[in-house]
C-alpha cells in the first residue's frame, strides 16, 4: 500500500507521482505504454478523474498534474495508474490497493 497523498481544495501541486512496479519490486518498463491516472470516491465510487499521466522516465517512473477541477472537493480519495501496454494488456498500479489522496479545505 503507498503512502497518503496531501492537498488542498482547489490545489494543482504538489504533482502526484510514483514509479509503477511489478509483483517482483522492480520498475515496470513503460516504453510505448499509455498512462492514465484515476481518482474515485472510496468503497467503489464513481471515477471522478481519468485524464493521461505522464511517463517521466520509461523505467516505471509517471505523473499526473492536477487540473483545478480535480481538487476543487475535500475528502478522501482513492487513485491508481493504469498502463495500456503496446501488445494491448492493461495493468493497475499499485497492484496491491490505491494511493490514499486527501484533499483538505
Amino acid at each position: 500500500m503507498s503512502e497518503s497523498f496531501h492537498l488542498k481544495a482547489g490545489d494543482t501541486s504538489p504533482q502526484i507521482e510514483a514509479v509503477l512496479r511489478s509483483n517482483d519490486g522492480n520498475p515496470v518498463d513503460l516504453r510505448d505504454a499509455e498512462i492514465l491516472f484515476r481518482l474515485r470516491a472510496p468503497r467503489g465510487g464513481d471515477v471522478l478523474v481519468e485524464e493521461l499521466a505522464e511517463v517521466v522516465d520509461e523505467d516505471g517512473l509517471v505523473r499526473y498534474t492536477w487540473d483545478e477541477e480535480d481538487t476543487d472537493e475535500p475528502g478522501r480519495y482513492r487513485a491508481e495508474f493504469v498502463v495500456e501496454y503496446v501488445n494491448g494488456d492493461v495493468e493497475s498500479f499499485p497492484n496491491d490497493g490505491y494511493h490514499d489522496v486527501i484533499i483538505t479545505s
